[in-house]
């Protein structure tokens, strides 16, 4: 084969086996009657096979026709680096400035008063669009400098909040950015929550977080004896009395590496001191909203309990000195009680792209929103963006997709994440970066209308997923049917919608919906019967979506006749099973009247000799409707045989039986 064609059957070959099933090629050749098309629809096997070779055949006009995907051997000189996010515009008060549980706030715009303070705030450098950040300077050769050190709560020697106050569990984040090009590895020190105890500064307890390498790790230490009671350590990091309670592992993430640097990154971290006399303490470091690193069954202080923790440092010490002159800045920082997690913004917000990296110049970029960190719910796409860094998440530079399809926001109290890419002016498009940069929308979960909401009723229910696989069959065109933005409709949709139901992620109002309607299994019904071809239709979904019992249980009962579930039961039933007869399995409702708290229920299976085939239940429930499956087996999971087999109920006082037929 001539070798100007040999490139074209690298990227044949390494054409994934998909776009080979469905290519289609047009070979035009003479004859009388002018050219005719050769099609290669889609194929398998031995037709695959033949269709490599039929394009093989007319390899000039494939490498016409294909796209040129990047090859593992590529030279990728040529290709712009991977960007980041580097920042999201936050609200201008972010909600830890007026927060009961939080303990400090300082986004470092002014210079706040603390215990002790080493270094300057950089307007240059900021977590947003104005203000400014703690620098941490190091001259070639030097420790470093920018410090900060906050006093709170029962410190002896004072403290400028929350005075007095006992702390055994406490969380703090700061957004840490090292300059583009950042070498060298971590400075050893980064922050630390401590317990001081005295005058002198010793401390009861360290929980460091501390450079190891590139990554991060948490490095724990207590200056009290294993199970002892009093504290041992006579000066602050009396390294010589410290009991150190173990560094390993590392964090995954390299946050002080090259290829991390440039954009700024949530670390957050927790200490919690061990209940005095046992071993359950914890402390656990996040980066960019992922755990990790974690210690578990920490003695911290044995039984010691006269202060709690009181303290919290920010620094810069970097032990052997800094390899060349460089920076890195601290912002955003939070103490709190409680969980803090990334900043708020609004629901338009304003993304910033890192500086481009790669040859000639940037021509363009884009970016997409996703509801999870693995992008299986995408929600946003923007076009191609010619501003150099920014773009604004609205509908004039991208659209809303998936379970945002129509909307103009993003939904009310809930956590995104971001990934982007960029195009060099020679068009060669950089890799996507992973999902990162999570952020929070302003607001509270449920009061924005939210995608969950498929049949638009006000209410998140199992009636949705019902409505959800509707619109996929019968109007594929509507963007609501990509439920989690992948671009087209499919079942996965579905799985999605039960899985964010199921972990309440449909926002405050659906997921209350949700307890009182589905889980309880009273009070839904279809606004609009279903046709009888529908219900037989979507009983086809009834083994194949991952239902919570619940949600099984109302699905089943809303392709009944009536299409509705009950307000509430008010007699015992037993229902036919369906499908019957069936195979592989089949499913079995029952209802429990509203008349005792609770009832022993007992629901076998007996062939027609009356011997006990199978134990289906046998344990206590409450007033309620139950589907529970039957998969043909018997008590030692072996097959049953075809034939006519007896379901039988029993519950208080009430005892029925049915017939079913196995038919294999």
């Amino acid at each position: 084969m001539a070798d100007n064609f040999k490139p074209c059957v690298t990227i044949l070959n390494n054409f994934p086996r998909d776009t080979m099933d469905n290519i289609l090629v047009r070979k035009r050749f003479a004859n009388s009657g002018g050219s005719s098309p050769v099609i290669l629809g889609r194929m398998g096997g031995r037709g695959r096979s033949t269709a490599r070779r039929a394009v093989l055949a007319v390899l000039p006009a494939l490498c016409l026709l294909l796209p040129s995907p990047r090859l593992s051997g590529d030279d990728t000189s040529t290709q712009p680096s991977v960007p980041r996010i580097d920042k999201v515009e936050p609200l201008a008060q972010q909600p830890q400035e007026n927060d009961p549980t939080a303990i400090w706030y300082d986004n470092f715009n002014t210079d706040k008063t603390y215990t002790e303070t080493s270094g300057e705030l950089d307007a240059t450098e900021n977590f947003g669009r104005i203000g400014s950040s703690l620098k941490c300077y190091y001259a070639k050769g030097s420790q470093g400098e920018g410090n900060r050190k906050v006093f709170f709560g029962d410190n002896p020697n004072g403290a400028l909040t929350r005075n007095g106050e006992k702390f055994d569990e406490i969380y703090w984040r700061i957004y840490v950015k090292h300059q583009a090009g950042w070498t060298g590895g971590g400075p050893a020190k980064m922050s630390r929550a401590t317990s001081i105890v005295a005058s002198n500064w010793s401390q009861s307890m360290i929980s460091h977080v501390w450079s190891s390498g590139e990554s991060l790790t948490l490095d724990p230490a207590s200056g009290v004896p294993a199970g002892g009671d009093r504290v041992i350590t006579t000066t602050y990091n009396d390294f010589a009395n410290l009991r150190w309670l173990g560094n390993n592992p590392v964090s995954e993430m390299k946050i002080s590496s090259t290829a991390e640097s440039g954009w700024w990154v949530c670390v957050e971290a927790r200490a919690k001191l061990n209940t005095p006399g046992k071993k359950d303490g914890e402390n656990q470091l996040w980066i960019d909203g992922r755990l990790e690193c974690e210690r578990h069954n920490l003695d911290w202080r044995g039984s010691y309990d006269k202060f709690g923790i009181n303290a919290v440092f920010l620094e810069a010490y970097w032990n052997e000195g800094a390899p060349v002159e460089e920076s890195r800045w601290y912002d955003n920082f939070v103490i709190s009680t409680r969980p803090i997690g990334p900043v708020t913004t609004p629901r338009n917000p304003i993304l910033y792209k890192t500086v481009y990296q790669g040859p000639d110049q940037q021509t363009a970029w884009e970016c997409e929103i996703a509801l999870d960190r693995e992008g299986s719910r995408v929600v946003w796409r923007s076009g191609q963006i010619s501003d150099p860094r920014t773009v604004t998440v609205n509908t004039t530079n991208g659209a809303f997709v998936g379970m945002l399809a129509g909307k103009t926001q993003l939904s009310d109290g809930t956590h995104y994440y971001a990934r982007a890419r960029q195009q060099s002016s020679g068009g060669v498009w950089s890799d996507w970066s992973r999902w990162h940069q999570e952020f929070l929308t302003e607001g509270i979960a449920g009061q924005s209308s939210s995608g969950c909401d498929v049949d638009r009723d006000g209410a998140v229910n199992i009636v949705d997923v019902i409505r959800l696989l509707l619109l996929q069959r019968d109007h594929p065109e509507d963007g609501r049917g990509d439920y989690d933005g992948d671009g087209h409709g499919s079942q996965n949709d579905a799985v999605a919608l039960l899985s964010d139901m199921a972990e309440e992620k449909c926002g405050l109002s659906g997921a209350l919906q949700l307890a009182a309607a589905g889980k309880s299994g009273y009070g839904i019904e279809l606004r609009e019967p279903l046709e009888p071809r529908d219900r037989q239709w979507l009983k086809g979904f009834l083994f194949e979506l991952p239902f919570t019992p619940e949600q099984r249980n109302a699905f089943t009962l809303l392709l009944s006749s009536t299409g509705r579930l009950p307000a509430s039961p008010e007699t015992f039933s037993l229902a036919q099973n369906t499908p019957n007869p069936f195979n592989p399995q089949t499913a079995i409702t029952y209802t429990l009247p509203d008349k005792s708290a609770q009832y022993h229920v007992s629901l076998k299976v007996y062939d027609l000799r009356n011997s006990l085939v199978k134990t289906l239940v046998d344990e206590f429930k409450p007033p309620g409707t139950f589907t529970v499956f039957w998969d043909g087996t018997d008590e030692k999971n072996n097959p049953a045989s075809n034939g006519v087999y007896l379901y039988r109920l029993e519950a208080g006082e009430f005892a029925q039986t049915r017939k079913m037929v196995l038919l294999r």
